[in-house]
This record gives C-alpha cells, sequence and structure tokens, in this order.
C-alpha cells in the first residue's frame, strides 16, 4: 500500500522516530515474502521488518525509507503471547504479573459529528494521519446513533448519520493542544458538529452514548451476532460503506462501532433468531462480511479472537500450511488433545 495514512502507520515506533516508506507490504505467506524480497534486492531498495513498533530504538522505522513489511521479531520465542492468544487450547494460566499503568492526569474529550458514514470514516484515516494519536478514537454509525437516541435519550444534533468520540490524555495543557490538533483533521468535509467537553459531567454524558449501545441493541432485535473484524485503518471507509450495502442487500438491520484508531470495528447483524429466514440471511450477511474484509486487508477478528463460531472461516485468511504448523504446536502442549477442543480450528482440521 502507498497511501500516506498507512505509511504514517508504520513509519515510527516507539523511539518516537518517524520517517516514511516508501510502501507498506503486507505478505500472507512464505512465497509472497520470498517475492518480496527478492523483487526488492533486483531494485536495491530497503526492506524493513516490524511488528507493534513497539520498538524503543528505532529499529523498526524505515530512516532510508523503502519496503515496510509486517512482521514479529524478538530473541527467542515469545511464548508468553503465544499462550494468551491460543483462547485456551495450548494450557491454563494459573498467574500472571501484570505492569500498572498511572491513569493520565488530565484528559480532553470531543464529540464529532458527521453527515453520513464516509464523513466519519475520512476524519478517522486524516486523524491517524497525523502526528498526534488520541488515546481513544471510538466510531459510531446512524443505526448505533438511533438507537442511543431512540432508546437512551441521548441529544444529538439534526441530521447526524455517525459519530466520532475522540479523547486525547498527558497533563492539561497537552491534553488540550493534542486535541485541538486532531480536531482540526476531524474537520473534513461532511463535519456536522464539534463538542468538546469541558466538565467531568459533560464528559460523563458524551461517553454515555457509547456504553447505552450493547443494551439498546436488544430492545430493537432479540438477537445478534456480533463480529471484530479490523482492517488497515485507511480502508475504514470502504469497510463502513461495505457494511451499510450489506445491510442493505440482505435486509437487515446492521449496527457497526468500535475503535477507530486500530481499524477495529464491532458490526452487529440483528435479526430474530427464531424466524429461519431472517437467521438465513444475517449469516449470510456475516459470511459476505468476511469476504470484504478480507479483500480490504483485514483479518476476521481485532480483539475477540476465532472460538467456536468463527473457526468455518480461518481457513479464507489462514492458509492450510500455517494450520498445519498450528496444530502441530498445539500437539506439543496438549498431546491429548483435551484443552478446550473443537475451537478454533475448522471442523476438518481437529
Amino acid at each position: 500500500m502507498t497511501d500516506t495514512a498507512t505509511r504514517v502507520t508504520y513509519g515510527y515506533d516507539n523511539s518516537r522516530r518517524r520517517a516514511l516508506p516508501d510502501a507498506v507490504a503486507f505478505p500472507a505467506d512464505a512465497e509472497e515474502v520470498a517475492a518480496l524480497v527478492a523483487a526488492c534486492h533486483a531494485a536495491q531498495i530497503p526492506v524493513v521488518a516490524r511488528g507493534m513498533g513497539t520498538a524503543t530504538t528505532g529499529a523498526a522505522v524505515p530512516v532510508d525509507g523503502g519496503l515496510a513489511r509486517t512482521t514479529k521479531a524478538s530473541i527467542g520465542y515469545d511464548l508468553t503471547r503465544l499462550i494468551v492468544g491460543s483462547e485456551g487450547t495450548l494450557a491454563l494460566v494459573t498467574e500472571a504479573t501484570l505492569k500498572l499503568t498511572p491513569l493520565p492526569a488530565a484528559t480532553a474529550t470531543l464529540q464529532a459529528t458527521y453527515d453520513g458514514v464516509d464523513a466519519a470514516a475520512r476524519a478517522v484515516a486524516a486523524v491517524m494521519a497525523g502526528p498526534i494519536t488520541p488515546s481513544k478514537l471510538e466510531f459510531m454509525d446512524a443505526a448505533a446513533l438511533a438507537l442511543v437516541r431512540d432508546h437512551a435519550g441521548a441529544k444529538l444534533p439534526v441530521g447526524a448519520g455517525a459519530m466520532l468520540l475522540i479523547e486525547c490524555d498527558g497533563d492539561a495543557e497537552r491534553a488540550v493542544a493534542d486535541l485541538d490538533a486532531v480536531a482540526a483533521r476531524a474537520r473534513v468535509t461532511g463535519c456536522i458538529a464539534l463538542e468538546r467537553a469541558t466538565t467531568e459531567e459533560e464528559t460523563r454524558q458524551l461517553w454515555q452514548c457509547r456504553r447505552a449501545l450493547s443494551p439498546a441493541q436488544r430492545k430493537l432485535k432479540p438477537h445478534k451476532i456480533n463480529e471484530d473484524v479490523a482492517v488497515p485503518v485507511s480502508q475504514l471507509p470502504a469497510l463502513v460503506n461495505g457494511v451499510a450495502a450489506l445491510a442493505a442487500a440482505h435486509q437487515l438491520v446492521v449496527v457497526s462501532f468500535g475503535h477507530a484508531g486500530n481499524g477495529n470495528l464491532h458490526v452487529n447483524v440483528l435479526g430474530d433468531a427464531e424466524d429461519s429466514a431472517e437467521l438465513a440471511r444475517m449469516h449470510a450477511c456475516v459470511s459476505d462480511l468476511f469476504d470484504v474484509v478480507l479483500r480490504l486487508g483485514g483479518t476476521l477478528s481485532g480483539e475477540h479472537g476465532i472460538g467456536y463460531d468463527k473457526r468455518a472461516f480461518i481457513t479464507r485468511e489462514v492458509d492450510p500450511v500455517a494450520i498445519e504448523l498450528m496444530r502441530a504446536i498445539k500437539r506439543q502442549f496438549d498431546p491429548a488433545g483435551i484443552l478446550n477442543p473443537n475451537k478454533l480450528f475448522p471442523a476438518n482440521a481437529d
């Protein structure tokens, strides 16, 4: 990918050093990695491998431009991450040592409303392409706003079709200054209003919209399928528009909200599971949603994992060689296959 938002996202690490790569690649397998490296070698283009960008030495920063490749590197195997991400299929955790992070001295909160999801998604991309990363950046679509307006009494501007809740933190002066910079980028075409919280009570009221969403959905339809897909931030506009198209195509109510700052969207497909025809449309909508997400370079789950419900879809994202490697790892940890069986892997791969 060569768009600015993606290049900025992969152009820094925790050292605060910044440099733009010429492009960012998300190789799916070893063959793609080999092809990328061979092409870069022939053209004498630098290749920088990186993971989450947590390095403090600038090691993941593409200081000479070139191609940034997302991966994870460390000294030895990272068994902690392996166990934590295994959904209970490899081991039982009986003790964990946690690092506590102090609460920020101050926060500054902003509610930004837009005439539609496309404008809000473009605002997210604009914000995340800037030098200031907010501590919170939450997205709500038109269906979500209708829910909190009708069932939670939220007061929203007339014509609001999408909303962002944005928060910056730090010391009091820094939090306000950072929010000023973020607000300027959030004011894209289609922005209806920017409302700042000036008191703790106003902050609480702004966040009440987000907190009221989950219980409000049950008042609209008795059942929901809650997916937590994620895409590169630059692809968020395409995702939210894709979700709206799927809702119309399958004649369903779909409520979308989530952590827009990292491209993680909670897509809630609402319906009545007792109605067999509607239930079939709900499942078809989810299947189509996964296809859209993967076409956009995303992943089936940003937070919740695969579990049982998504295991039939995992092969759409993960190739058979990787599936077999994961099964081999499970056999080493759990030779009897008793730890959380029938989860994560597709049914024919257990």
